[in-house]
């Protein structure tokens, strides 16, 4: 592996940690490294990545809500549960998303947490606080110090979030009940520490993580810290699904990939100028945002 770890658990340094290390600050870092995994350019890929991924035919046959329906997503040979779908977002959906994080899914909620204040939130959108905004929590609130869901607080979760993250589901042949989920803002500095979503009272469910804006190097990896992650590009409009296995390992994100946000996203035609696009533009060319979607409770058959 081209960091070459020297992993001695003796020394306290877990293999997760390392590689969290050597990604921050390794130089140079592009979108052609041939050791981060690529599922849509393969040609960029090692040989050796290129053997453990595998392309699965869709299992959703039509959409209501998906207009690009992938007919196939990946999987890795070596990761259980761990599946890729290719971004199945036009740019124009992709910027009606974007818009909708931001100005509706941060607004006053009963359930909605923001770092900046406890609900309620702002009542009405303003750029004022949102370059300082990190992260958002809708449907079942969570609380972090105790890493556990107010499950009987009065849940209120975003329908179209909910409708979209149940078809993507299917498409990797799995289904979820869509009850809480964990919007991140990440800068072209910021980076996710490994740890594993274990709240939740039913890990039989998968996570749903959808990703706008900026490329990221996504951290995948074991049942412990000492398994070596393995890293993978994902870009605008791709998800990733931790199922099965997956669904209990640690994972992260090393780094987000400066000036990496495609134009066809940030840039603003004629027509995006009386949409009120040019701001929105600004703010996802320097950012990433990930809307990561879980089921909390388990479902009576």
């Amino acid at each position: 592996f081209f960091f070459e770890i020297m992993y001695n658990p003796e020394k306290g340094s877990s293999a997760f940690r390392l590689a969290e290390k050597k990604f921050r600050h390794y130089q140079p870092l592009t979108e052609n490294d041939p050791y981060i995994i690529d599922f849509i350019n393969p040609h960029a890929n090692s040989q050796e990545n290129n053997d453990r991924i595998r392309s699965l035919p869709s299992q959703l046959s039509t959409s209501h809500i998906i207009s690009s329906l992938p007919k196939s997503f990946y999987s890795l040979s070596n990761i259980d549960g761990f599946y890729f779908v290719p971004n199945p977002f036009t740019w124009e959906e992709q910027k009606e998303w974007t818009k909708k994080i931001i100005t509706e899914y941060t607004l006053e909620n009963p359930t909605n947490i923001s770092n900046l204040a406890k609900t309620p939130f702002w009542t009405t959108f303003s750029w004022q606080n949102i370059t300082d905004l990190r992260w958002v929590s809708l449907g079942y609130p969570f609380k972090w110090t105790e890493r556990k869901y107010l499950s009987d607080t009065s849940l209120k979760f975003p329908p179209d979030l909910g409708g979209i993250s149940r078809e993507l589901a299917t498409v990797v042949g799995d289904h979820i009940s869509p009850e809480a989920a964990t919007l991140n803002f990440y800068t072209t500095k910021s980076v996710m520490g490994g740890h594993l979503d274990d709240a939740e009272h039913d890990l039989n469910r998968p996570i749903v993580s959808i990703s706008f804006g900026c490329s990221a190097i996504f951290l995948m990896g074991g049942a412990t810290r000492d398994v070596e992650p393995t890293p993978i590009l994902v870009r605008s409009g791709d998800v990733v699904i931790m199922a099965g296995q997956c669904r209990k390992y640690y994972h992260g994100v090393g780094r987000i990939l400066g000036e990496s946000c495609p134009l066809e996203l940030s840039s603003c035609e004629e027509k995006d100028v009386d949409d009120g696009w040019t701001p929105f533009g600004e703010f996802i060319k320097r950012t990433r945002i990930n809307l990561n979607v879980r089921q909390v409770n388990p479902k009576l058959s």
